[in-house]
């Protein structure tokens, strides 16, 4: 199995400051009741979006150009690795719905409701901690940090040894 690792813990922080703003601004025109004030709101709306717009665009750029490193070479901070992935011990990991081996899952249960949306029934990840092997060293990844590519929480190499 191929695994490509490009944490971003903070990185990927949901947007949901701006959303909220927008939200406020929105109270504070219809609470004005007055016409005169929703040119201004949407406005103040549309510099929000803007700067949301830019701190996202920072985001993918800072992600997008994280260059590949090699376990030995790894260095502190974010850093995307690429090499095979193997279980930290004797027992393989199931996935939770699949039952099917793998090294680390997320898994989502929803259901459509009467009013015709969607409700999370069930929820969750593993937390095992698998091994991540290339041609120059190991490096194990705790799965209770967070998931390895899938941009929540970081991972951490406390510790490599040559690979053999």
């Amino acid at each position: 199995m191929e695994i490509t690792f490009n944490p971003s813990s903070r990185m990927h922080q949901p947007g949901w400051l701006s959303g909220i703003i927008h939200v406020v601004i929105l109270g504070v025109a219809i609470q004005a009741e007055s016409a005169e004030v929703w040119p201004f709101a949407l406005l103040a709306m549309s510099g929000v979006s803007f700067f949301a717009w830019i701190a996202n665009y920072r985001r993918y750029r800072y992600i997008h150009d994280l260059p590949t490193s090699r376990v030995a070479s790894a260095a502190q901070g974010y850093v995307e690795l690429t090499g095979r992935g193997q279980p930290f011990g004797d027992i393989p990991l199931l996935g939770r719905l699949t039952q099917l081996p793998c090294l680390w899952y997320r898994y989502k249960i929803e259901q459509r409701t009467s009013r015709n949306k969607w409700q999370t029934v069930d929820s969750g990840e593993s937390d095992d901690t698998f091994m991540l092997r290339d041609d120059t060293g190991v490096c194990v990844v705790d799965g209770e940090r967070g998931a390895p590519g899938a941009g929540e929480r970081p991972f951490t190499c406390p510790a490599t040894r040559p690979a053999g």
